[in-house]
């Protein structure tokens, strides 16, 4: 049976986190500006809901 690993995902954007639905020029553009900055991580596949919490894109 092959070990899995449970990681714990953010649930708000902050200034080092953005969520993305799908992989389009947006994520490009925050990539870059991360680099461009102190760094970030962009999580492609979340959405974001109406109060900011982030759910998995179907």
């Amino acid at each position: 049976m092959p070990k899995t690993k449970r990681i714990m995902l953010p649930t708000q954007e902050d200034i080092k986190t953005e969520f993305k639905q799908s992989f389009t020029d947006d994520v490009i553009i925050a990539l870059v500006a991360f680099a461009n900055a102190k760094g970030g991580k962009v999580y492609v596949g979340m959405l974001v809901g109406q109060r900011g919490s982030a759910n998995l894109a179907q």
